[in-house]
């Protein structure tokens, strides 16, 4: 996977943990760990997994063939990949 594609991935990543921080601790006034929200979580991702079950996928197959065939070209950029995905949905 080229750097650009990592540093974006980065910066998403680290910014979503900024939001949910701040929403967590300092809008919710929650504790670190709440039962209600480990719960909600758990059921949430237990219909994922149901979903991707249901369309005959599984969680090693999306992540670590399908997501690697995409991304799996160390050369392309992610500008690249933005223009490569915008034609093939301007297309369809």
């Amino acid at each position: 996977m080229h750097i650009s594609k990592k540093g974006a991935i980065i910066f998403m990543e680290t910014l979503y943990l900024g939001l949910n921080i701040r929403k967590h601790f300092y809008i919710d006034n929650k504790n670190l760990i709440s039962i209600k929200d480990i719960i909600f979580n758990i059921i949430l991702f237990l219909v994922y997994l149901t979903y991707i079950h249901i369309n005959d996928l599984n969680f090693n197959k999306i992540y670590f063939e399908t997501i690697y065939k995409v991304h799996g070209d160390p050369d392309e950029t992610l500008w690249e990949h933005i223009k490569k995905y915008y034609k093939f949905t301007m297309n369809n």
